[in-house]
């Protein structure tokens, strides 16, 4: 019989990181159930908040130089409100987040030696190339209303924990497009902390990432690459 012990140290860092997210998950998928039996979360509604962005890269290097309206984000997520007072509320979510990076250089993506480099293809027809990477997220905030309607002042201030659930790189040629999954040694596990202010429900956001976009010393000229995005929030509060 496989002991408890044999399995843990059988699990890889990512298994790791992808069970803590499950068991996350779980915990928030289970907060109906919580919700009945303590009646801790009675009146909660669920709410749907979408980000759309344009994604960044902090001291990326040159040669990863992005096209801004080629590098997207978007953020889907259903979120728990837990009212504090009048004005204040607590909310917890799971959801999706997917970024593209769009390459302003002809290069793209590759691993090699254990590492992400960066290849050169501009002897090719190459039309465009980018990196996308999707995400399985777990947000969290505290929300400032200036009134109890719709049609109120709102500021919001969080983070959120995601983990890495695929990645690839695509190179659109005049001939065709070549598409390339593979993990790249990028994190599996990303998390920053966000803000979003604006009136009902429309707002601005914005995102910074304390995690690194690869492992560390993993990434291209092993420079230290964080992301973040700006953009625009919609929700039904």
């Amino acid at each position: 019989m496989l002991s408890l012990s044999t399995w843990i140290h059988g699990l890889t860092k990512d298994d790791m990181i992808k069970q803590l997210f499950l068991s996350l998950c779980l915990v928030v998928g289970s907060a109906k159930t919580v919700q009945a039996q303590l009646g801790l979360l009675k009146r909660a509604p669920i709410n749907l908040v979408a980000d759309l962005g344009i994604s960044g890269l902090r001291s990326a290097p040159q040669e990863m130089e992005l096209i801004p309206m080629q590098s997207r984000s978007i953020n889907i997520y259903y979120m728990k409100n837990v009212r504090i007072s009048n004005r204040i509320s607590f909310n917890v979510g799971v959801g999706a987040g997917m970024e593209k990076y769009g390459f302003a250089n002809r290069v793209t993506l590759v691993e090699s030696a254990g590492s992400a480099q960066l290849v050169d293809i501009s002897q090719t027809s190459v039309r465009r190339s980018l990196l996308a990477v999707n995400y399985a997220d777990l947000p969290a905030e505290f929300r400032f209303s200036s009134g109890s309607g719709r049609r109120a002042f709102r500021i919001a201030a969080g983070g959120k924990l995601g983990v890495r659930v695929s990645s690839h790189t695509k190179v659109i040629y005049q001939e065709g497009i070549n598409k390339y999954k593979d993990d790249f040694q990028l994190n599996p596990l990303r998390y920053g902390i966000y803000g979003r202010v604006g009136y009902s429900s429309f707002s601005f956001f914005g995102y910074y990432g304390l995690s690194e976009l690869f492992r560390a010393g993993k990434s291209p000229q092993r420079a230290a690459i964080v992301p973040f995005m700006l953009g625009i929030s919609l929700s039904t509060f």
